[in-house]
């Protein structure tokens, strides 16, 4: 089960100002140490660091980054055109949260970054003979983790926006989402008995946008019910489509305190993301579709790659079994949220989007 707190991280730790912005960090911070160097380290160091050298070493980086990192971003973006014309557009979001890319990418920008802050203090000479010699250390250690990301960065450009490599991307997320969901099938709460199916009398949970259910948090709405006496009855699963208006979800056994109750569905809807796109991590059958989607392309009069489609279609059995194969390892089914009930995920549903 996926926590909201969880599903955020992941999203932030995909974003790739984050990790450009932490060599900036490395920038400042070396900075401060550097102008704060005379009050740390011993008066008679022998002057190792000429008073250009660091200068000189930092204006070829910056100036060297700043065409590597516009060079790599050409490549990127040709992957990305690559991948939504030969795969599928719902691919390239996946290629977009490529680990080896984002790192890549962020130590170039980053460096430069860096670059830029180290030029800036030496121009208004905030560096003595010891700040200058802890600028010239950690240049020195950005350096070989810059020609380090460079070796990867050429390694990895050979697949980056195949087919075939973004086809196991697919699967592997796909695969990923079907264990996840597999071991809990009802998101952690009780499966939904057919006298709960239709229409329920209670208090309902209106979504506010409209768009596709991203994330459902049973935790978060066991956490709200639990001591108000209510059982929760999820309406919809993640990947389903919501208007604005829509039950999210009906409550049961309220208090009948209208201030009571309105707290109590606004506790409940934070459990609800709602966007704008269906995401892989909750929803299994996206994964799936995606894959079929894949197999559907490869058949079209402008692509007509057959091999594509064998190959997909051994993906899909592949990331079918694995339902199959993790439904038998968890024959019984763990109930982390009590107070809360969800329809199970059926195969035909899985079935129908292959």
């Amino acid at each position: 089960m996926i926590s909201r707190w969880q599903w955020l991280l992941n999203r932030i730790s995909h974003v790739l100002w984050l990790r450009a912005s932490l060599f900036a960090l490395v920038g400042v911070v070396t900075a401060l140490l550097g102008v704060a160097a005379d009050t740390f380290l011993p008066p008679d160091l022998p002057e190792l660091v000429g008073s250009d050298s660091v200068g000189t070493v930092l204006n070829v980086l910056a100036s060297s980054m700043l065409a590597v990192t516009t060079f790599s971003l050409g490549a990127t973006v040709a992957a990305y055109s690559s991948v939504t014309n030969n795969v599928t557009p719902r691919a390239t979001k996946l290629l977009m949260q490529d680990n080896s890319t984002q790192t890549v990418l962020s130590t170039f920008i980053g460096s430069f970054l860096f670059s830029l802050v180290g030029i800036v203090t030496l121009t208004i000479e905030g560096y003595g003979q010891r700040g200058r010699l802890v600028l010239f250390v950690v240049t020195v250690a950005v350096i070989v983790i810059v020609v380090m990301a460079l070796l990867h960065w050429i390694d990895h450009l050979g697949s980056l926006g195949r087919v075939q490599e973004t086809t196991t991307r697919v699967e592997d997320v796909a695969t990923a989402a079907i264990k996840r969901r597999a071991a809990q099938p009802n998101l952690g709460g009780r499966p939904l008995p057919p006298e709960l199916e239709g229409e329920l009398a209670g208090l309902a949970v209106p979504a506010t946008q409209t768009g596709y259910v991203q994330l459902v948090d049973t935790a978060t709405v066991e956490t709200a019910i639990a001591d108000q006496g209510t059982t929760a009855v999820i309406r919809v699963l993640p990947g389903a489509y919501v208007v604005a208006g829509d039950t999210l979800a009906t409550l049961r056994g309220n208090s009948g305190d209208v201030e009571k109750d309105e707290a109590l569905v606004e506790d409940v809807r934070k459990a609800f993301t709602v966007g704008k796109e269906r995401t892989f991590e909750q929803d299994p059958r996206f994964g799936v579709l995606v894959l079929a989607e894949v197999a559907s392309r490869a058949l079209s009069a402008a692509i007509n790659d057959s091999g594509t489609a064998i190959d997909v279609i051994s993906r899909l059995q592949r990331v079918l079994v694995q339902w199959v194969d993790e439904r038998a390892e968890h024959a019984e089914i763990e109930i982390e949220c009590p107070h809360v009930y969800v329809r199970s995920l059926r195969e035909v549903d899985l079935l129908e989007d292959a």
